[in-house]
């Protein structure tokens, strides 16, 4: 079984912080998902369709 390196280790720590940090802030709660989905959707045609 490969072992994760130290660097690994330490940035998954870091990310697992800055996750925590946001979880705080809620940085989302202001955002339509279904709005949001509909402003950035670019449709593209099918082929063949």
């Amino acid at each position: 079984m490969n072992e994760p390196n130290l660097d690994t280790k330490s940035r998954g720590r870091k990310m697992a912080e800055i996750l925590e940090k946001l979880s705080v802030y809620q940085p989302l709660t202001d955002v339509d998902p279904v709005a949001w989905q509909r402003e950035t959707r670019q449709d593209r045609s099918l082929p063949g369709r």
